[in-house]
């Protein structure tokens, strides 16, 4: 049986070859475009200006419907992915981190050690 072979992102970050999140993102669209799949990316530009970073998902979800399509999957950046959830398609969740590194400051007792101090993934030992 023939799918459609259209993966739809869903990201706060734009995609672009000048690092971090960014740059991965780019990676994969390349990556899927190379095989045959047509990629679309639901990001800031797509979303356009929003009064608070927290109505991106709410934003991106509206956009997704506009577009009026079937995808094989969404990929959604965690931080947006709560409204995409117990929908009638499939999600993949991807997650840059974040909560491991929070993880391994809480159970190390390491989240607050000083005030004002930041503490970063040097600080810890993430494996």
């Amino acid at each position: 049986m023939e799918h459609n072979k259209i993966f739809v992102h869903v990201s706060e970050v734009d995609i672009s070859q000048n690092g971090g999140m960014g740059r991965v993102e780019w990676n994969w669209k390349d990556e899927f475009e190379t095989r045959g799949f047509q990629f679309i990316h639901i990001g800031p530009k797509e979303v356009g200006k929003i009064k608070h970073p927290s109505l991106f998902p709410y934003k991106a979800y509206q956009y997704f419907k506009k577009l009026n399509i079937k995808s094989l999957i969404v990929i959604i950046n965690e931080p947006a992915d709560g409204v995409f959830v117990n929908k009638n398609f499939p999600i993949f969740i991807e997650s840059p981190g974040i909560k491991q590194m929070y993880w391994e400051l809480l159970i190390n007792n390491r989240l607050f050690q000083e005030k004002n101090k930041l503490v970063t993934e040097q600080d810890i030992d993430v494996e």
